[in-house]
């Protein structure tokens, strides 16, 4: 199996096309790390209000510059490193609780196929444009953070919720 990688011959070449690393914008990459750390932490952020109303403030600036030089194409680079808070579209003001499920997951116990209580999904709705936002909260951290909906034992909690499929 060795020396199966090798370089590739000159005729081979020809028929190349580069692949190269699309450069992001420094708001996508900064909205994906604030997307995954409210991911971790469970709790709501609205990623698409987020992307639109950049999306707007960039078409306000162009429009601006537009007005007042005549032209913007030397100033892209600019316009993409727009100075965005993101704060607003993770404040917990801003969404309406619509319901909590339980997140089940299949599993076999004693040999029967039963429906085990892994989690809990939390529905929000954003206030501002009614995006669809939902929080998967694993059972642990659920009952952290609401102890009085924990059950006694754990092995109660996943025998009761196995049993109602």
């Amino acid at each position: 199996m060795a020396g199966i990688i090798r370089d590739a011959t000159v005729d081979e070449k020809k028929d190349f096309i580069e692949v190269k690393h699309k450069n992001r914008n420094p708001f996508q990459v900064k909205l994906a790390a604030r997307a995954l750390k409210h991911t971790k932490d469970h709790t709501p952020i609205c990623i698409r209000c987020a992307q639109l109303d950049y999306q707007d403030k960039i078409e306000r600036v162009k429009t601006e510059l537009e007005r007042s030089q005549g032209i913007i194409q030397g100033d892209e680079d600019k316009i993409k490193r727009l100075d965005f808070n993101l704060d607003d579209y993770a404040r917990l003001d801003r969404f309406e609780l619509l319901e909590v499920s339980d997140a089940k997951e299949a599993s076999i116990v004693a040999g029967q196929k039963v429906h085990v209580l892994v989690g809990k999904n939390e529905n929000f709705r954003c206030k501002k444009r009614g995006c669809g936002i939902t929080v998967y909260t694993p059972i642990e951290e659920w009952n952290e953070k609401h102890p009085k909906d924990a059950p006694k034992k754990s092995t109660e909690a996943a025998v009761t919720a196995g049993s109602m499929m």
